[in-house]
């Protein structure tokens, strides 16, 4: 089996590079350095039908094979991004993990 040198992603927009992140896997781990990141906080927006909510997604983690190694992370943007709050100041270790995500539920947030 072939074992994996480097992870990468890379999101962009209108062909220019919004994030970078690369992690070399160097070892594995029993535990990642975060229990939980509680409930996830999404927006559904659908502009056809006018629909434009916040959701709370409530869920139970079930997490595989962990891996940990150095990392790289670059945040650029383009034109009428604002992304300069999102670049880390340092990047001490990149991980690399299996993830089952089983839903428990999805509430709207209302705002009266």
């Amino acid at each position: 089996m072939l074992k994996m040198k480097k992870i990468g992603a890379n999101a962009s927009r209108s062909g220019y590079s919004l994030i970078k992140i690369v992690v070399e896997p160097q070892k594995e781990e029993n535990l990642l350095p975060f229990e939980s990141f509680g409930p996830w906080l999404t927006r559904r927006y659908f502009e056809p039908l006018n629909v434009d909510e916040l959701l709370l997604f409530n869920f139970d983690a079930k997490y595989g094979k962990i891996e940990s190694g150095n990392a790289f992370v670059e945040v650029k943007g383009g034109v009428n991004d604002r992304l300069e709050a999102f670049k880390p100041v340092e990047v001490k270790k990149g991980y690399f993990y299996d993830l089952i995500l089983i839903a428990r539920g999805i509430e709207k947030l209302r705002f009266d």
